[in-house]
């Protein structure tokens, strides 16, 4: 017989459980890129002068960082064998990336390029979600 090694809520999809670990990641990430756009213009220029010029692009940049919430979804989509969703998560940010590449960085240089990462992120992070039921099989070896 097949003993369970994991708590009881292991194996359930409930939208709440799922988003639950998702949420948290997401306020704490918030917390530290909100901590470095207030930290950054004191701390930047006093550490690298010659580079005091970068504080609001790398402010802008690290915004972006709030999308790297997306991770913990993906690492759900490779723990539990979800290919198709792992598969779309990455197809839509790939294209999703060139999209805002080829948009913003010949108007806006290197802040298109930092404008494009940071949009990109924001977009790909609701493909990262586990949503309902869907590819719920185990990958076929």
């Amino acid at each position: 017989a097949h003993r369970r090694l994991f708590s009881p809520f292991a194996g359930r999809n409930d939208a709440l459980l799922s988003f639950l670990p998702h949420r948290d990641k997401f306020f704490c990430i918030g917390f530290a890129a909100a901590a470095y756009a207030v930290a950054a213009p004191f701390v930047l220029p006093w550490l690298f002068p010659q580079y005091a010029s970068q504080v609001l692009p790398s402010i802008v940049y690290a915004t972006g960082l709030v999308g790297l919430a997306s991770i913990v979804g993906v690492n759900y989509f490779q723990a539990h064998d979800r290919i198709r969703s792992l598969w779309t998560f990455y197809m839509a940010n790939t294209v999703l990336q060139i999209g805002t590449n080829l948009l913003f960085i010949p108007f806006l240089g290197a802040w298109g390029a930092v404008l494009s990462r940071t949009a990109t992120r924001f977009m790909s992070l609701p493909f990262s979600y586990p949503q309902g039921k869907t590819d719920t099989s185990p990958r076929s070896s």
